[in-house]
């Protein structure tokens, strides 16, 4: 006889052993997951604080407090360098605002003189006030001052254009020794009306360069402006022109035996508008804006200005212009 053995064992204690297992992995899983949450938001905060205040304060410089800055972090390198980055930026807006406000300032100073000199003149001369000579005079006086305006609203623009578009290089080269040339015979004359000797010693080995010939002339004459504007008379008045093939550089020099510039304005010549003359009389024709534009045409071409002076009358000025032209130059010889 085939017999049959029936053997039964509960299950539950398996299942409540396997119900835990579980509960324990859902609840570990659970708190790895807020774990995680709390990590993130945490890493966002300190992502996300020090960018909203930088935000903040960007807001309030587009409202117009612009001595503001951000607070550098000090728990995140990258964001500290962001900080800093901004604060740097932030100083040249500031300086550039405040360089428009004075140039304005100026522009607007400079304007008015000869439009009040206009003005006063063309109103005694229509109400009859002055007649015959005196008339004459009032209309010379008149025209001069509106040439003047002429030439001042012309190097704004000029400086405006210089400093405002990107530079093209010239296309094609020029003679820079006959551009010299040119530029030192129209001076010669102006020299030549206050007895002044003008000495010129262009180098013949210059090559012909890569220079707009228009800024070759502003950037000489302006030089050579200055030179006959504040040498006096029976002066003298010296321009040297040589190329150093080495490091390809054309140096032109102006030296001359004038006033001289004096040590504490020799740093500030360069700047729009500034004159020598504090009070801005006219005892020397000029608008303050001729070396600007010199500065501001030498950077396009890599190159300088340099001004060097005892301030001492008679022992003058020394110019150098130093420029780069084979910047934009394919080959010489």
């Amino acid at each position: 006889m085939i017999g049959v053995l029936w053997a039964a064992a509960s299950l539950a204690p398996v299942q409540t052993e396997l119900r835990l297992h579980w509960l324990t992995l859902i609840a570990a899983a659970l708190a790895a997951i807020v774990g995680a949450c709390l990590a993130g938001w945490q890493l966002s905060q300190r992502v996300s604080r020090p960018l909203t205040a930088v935000t903040n304060v960007a807001a309030q410089m587009a409202n117009g407090q612009l001595g503001v800055r951000a607070h550098l972090s000090k728990t995140n390198r990258e964001i500290a360098t962001l900080e800093r980055t901004f604060n740097e930026m932030a100083i040249q807006i500031e300086g550039m605002l405040e360089r428009q406000r004075e140039f304005v300032a100026n522009a607007s100073h400079e304007l008015r003189a000869p439009l009040a000199v206009i003005r006063l003149h063309a109103e005694a001369i229509a109400s009859g006030a002055v007649v015959d000579q005196d008339a004459r005079d009032y209309a010379a006086e008149i025209d001069a001052e509106s040439v003047r305006l002429g030439h001042l609203v012309e190097e704004l623009l000029q400086l405006s254009q210089i400093e405002g578009e990107s530079f093209k290089p010239p296309v094609e080269p020029i003679n820079v020794i006959d551009e010299l040339k040119s530029v030192a015979v129209a001076y010669r004359s102006r020299s030549a009306i206050k007895h002044q000797q003008m000495q010129v010693q262009i180098a013949s080995s210059i090559p012909d360069l890569y220079i707009q010939a228009s800024h070759l002339r502003l950037m000489v004459g302006n030089v050579l402006d200055n030179a006959v504007k504040y040498t006096l008379e029976d002066g003298q008045i010296i321009l040297v022109a040589v190329w150093h093939p080495t490091d390809c550089k054309l140096v032109i020099e102006v030296r001359n035996t004038g006033l001289g510039i004096p040590s504490n304005d020799l740093s500030r010549v360069c700047e729009r508008f500034f004159r020598v003359d504090r009070a801005h009389t006219r005892s020397v024709v000029g608008t303050g804006l001729g070396l600007s534009l010199v500065t501001a045409i030498a950077a396009s071409y890599g190159g300088t200005l340099a001004l060097h002076s005892s301030g001492i009358p008679g022992e003058g000025t020394q110019a150098v212009l130093t420029l780069s032209p084979t910047l934009f130059m394919d080959q010489i010889g």
